[in-house]
């Protein structure tokens, strides 16, 4: 398993084969193409009557990324959330974990997933997506699009949707095209949405991210500061005078997004999923999920609860 930047995935997470399609509309089941596991766009406003607006965390083999025109939407990646807003791209990498917590009722604009497998590596060298951060496990994943952009921007997700129209794609050249000129796009975007960060907000961040590359590997946080090179103590400060929250409520926080999809999306047991999260015996780990939740591992499973 690989990201598009050719990062492996060290932990595999025998995803189910229908976690693409899982979370689409079963209402809108006959406009998907053959190819949609590969490659696929929508007009936001043509499903989102057929959407949860809430949905529990989960994986997808693709990357996607949701471009809105209007209203706006609550998703995050990781531990991190951010509200997206009209003239906003949101990337997810594959294979990241997300979720969708809020939809507008006026919101609008284009949803699009595709596979690395669509780039010709002989035109397109996977090297190459090493210089888009919003395509990293672990980059910013929101861009602001400039307003006198947005009609460009627009009329290139259009040749998309036309593209996806057809019922057999034989070569995907044509969309690898308009994606890359959206990245390039995008990617002249990003150095105007960078945030001035302070030494304790960058640890913070550090810290998140290595929750989510390492969460399978450190149990404590005591391990993940040593990983960060830091004091428990340092680590926690930091974190608590960035998010208001400690360092181990981030790390539950973590452990439960990861069991909550493991649960839903993969065909391990709970004993070793309880192993992979939290190093814990089943009974140990289901009083731990059942007390951040409200759930026991089990009844999550069957369908109780986001």
């Amino acid at each position: 398993m690989s990201n598009l930047s050719g990062n492996k995935i060290k932990d595999p997470f025998f995803l189910k084969l229908d976690d693409i399609s899982a979370v689409f509309p079963k209402q809108h089941g006959d406009k998907i193409r053959p190819y949609f596991n590969y490659f696929h766009i929508n007009r936001i406003k043509d499903f989102v009557p057929y959407v949860d607006d809430k949905k529990t965390p989960y994986r997808k083999r693709v990357n996607e990324f949701l471009l809105l025109t209007k209203g706006n939407s609550i998703r995050s990646k990781g531990l991190n959330k951010y509200d997206v807003k009209a003239n906003h791209v949101f990337f997810v990498p594959a294979f990241q974990i997300r979720t969708s917590e809020h939809i507008s009722d006026d919101i609008d604009g284009y949803f699009c997933h595709f596979d690395n497998e669509i780039f010709n590596k002989l035109f397109f060298p996977p090297e190459n997506f090493k210089k888009f951060p919003f395509l990293q496990y672990i980059g910013g994943p929101l861009i602001e699009i400039p307003q006198e952009d947005m009609q460009f921007i627009t009329s290139l997700m259009e040749g998309l949707i036309h593209e996806y129209s057809k019922e057999k794609i034989s070569d995907f050249y044509v969309v690898c095209s308009i994606l890359m000129t959206l990245f390039h796009k995008f990617n002249s975007y990003t150095d105007t949405n960078q945030e001035t960060n302070t030494k304790a907000s960058l640890l913070t961040q550090r810290y998140k991210n290595a929750l989510m590359e390492q969460i399978f590997k450190y149990h404590t946080v005591t391990e993940f500061a040593d990983f960060l090179s830091v004091s428990h103590n340092y680590l926690n400060q930091c974190v608590k005078n960035t998010t208001g929250k400690t360092a181990l409520v981030l790390l539950t926080e973590m452990q439960i997004i990861e069991a909550k999809t493991l649960l839903r999306q993969s065909e391990l047991n709970i004993s070793e999923i309880a192993f992979k999260i939290a190093d814990k015996n089943p009974s140990d780990f289901s009083r731990f999920f059942k007390a951040n939740t409200g759930f026991t591992p089990r009844q999550f499973r069957d369908g109780m609860g986001h």
